[in-house]
């Protein structure tokens, strides 16, 4: 039965998930993997696995939306890079709104009982990204 369940899906049981496009829109935000601001992505990112609500948000637009709320975080300008702007599906009123929810996200994060991500993203070898208070 689960040979013929696998060949009736042709074998594809998975699909993308946030982790397929954090590399791609880290390069294109222009935005290094070992940075503070790599590793503030990747935790907003961590922030939205455990809130249910964010499952209705598609895993581009969730990294589009982590890469965009990093930006203001950062102070970087500008928040949505044109190179980001292009390449992405997503235009700036809809990622806003999912920025909008992930920030509601890492401003409860200290007070959550989750508190996994938090702690992973507190040490140095992370920037302690998760220890600042974000404005």
């Amino acid at each position: 039965m689960e040979v013929c369940i696998l060949t009736e899906l042709e074998f594809v049981i998975c699909f993308p998930t946030a982790a397929h496009f954090l590399r791609r829109f880290q390069r294109l935000n222009q935005c290094p993997e070992d940075s503070a601001h790599g590793h503030l992505l990747h935790y907003l990112l961590e922030l939205t696995l455990m809130d249910v609500h964010m499952i209705r948000y598609e895993p581009s637009r969730l990294v589009a939306a982590a890469a965009l709320l990093s930006n203001k975080l950062m102070k970087q300008q500008p928040s949505w890079p044109p190179l980001l702007a292009t390449r992405c599906k997503f235009d700036l009123p809809a990622v806003t709104v999912c920025a909008q929810e992930m920030c509601s996200i890492l401003e409860a994060a200290q007070s959550s009982p989750l508190q996994a991500a938090r702690k992973k993203f507190s040490h140095s070898s992370r920037s302690s990204v998760a220890a600042q208070r974000w404005r």
